[in-house]
């Protein structure tokens, strides 16, 4: 999300990432709900008295989105079979499934969790491969 709404904390660490991805010096694998998860966010954001972004602006958030997911620039992995190590993950840390899916997936594949959620965060921080986006630095893969 911190790519499509602007003044999200850690925006600019988000969009450094980003970058580093597009130049191939960095490797986003995500569970395949994560494009569900992103749209429904950007959408979310146009609604209600103090939306955050117009629809005009969400549009082409999910062009954008569109454009990452037809360039494959984000792996996807079927969540189903994460499901039991999430489980394990959400009822151990207390923690949402949702987030719990994305770190099993991590765990699964041996890589680092990057994440910006900061209460999900402290709850995992001791596990191995758990990093914090603003500890992040373009020269870091």
């Amino acid at each position: 999300m911190k790519w499509y709404l602007p003044g999200e904390e850690l925006e600019d660490h988000a969009r450094a990432l980003r970058a580093a991805a597009r130049r191939g010096d960095a490797r986003f694998v995500a569970p395949d709900c994560f494009w569900s998860e992103i749209a429904s966010a950007v959408a979310s954001a146009t609604l209600g008295r103090s939306a955050r972004i117009t629809a005009e602006q969400a549009r082409a958030a999910l062009a954008d989105l569109m454009e990452t997911y037809r360039e494959q620039r984000v792996e996807t992995v079927a969540s189903a079979g994460l499901l039991p190590a999430a489980f394990e993950l959400a009822h151990q840390h207390g923690c949402a499934i949702y987030d719990a899916i994305y770190v099993a997936l991590a765990q699964q594949l041996g890589l680092p969790f990057l994440t910006a959620d900061g209460k999900l965060y402290a709850r995992i921080a001791h596990l191995p491969g758990a990093r914090w986006l603003g500890d992040y630095a373009p020269d870091q893969t």
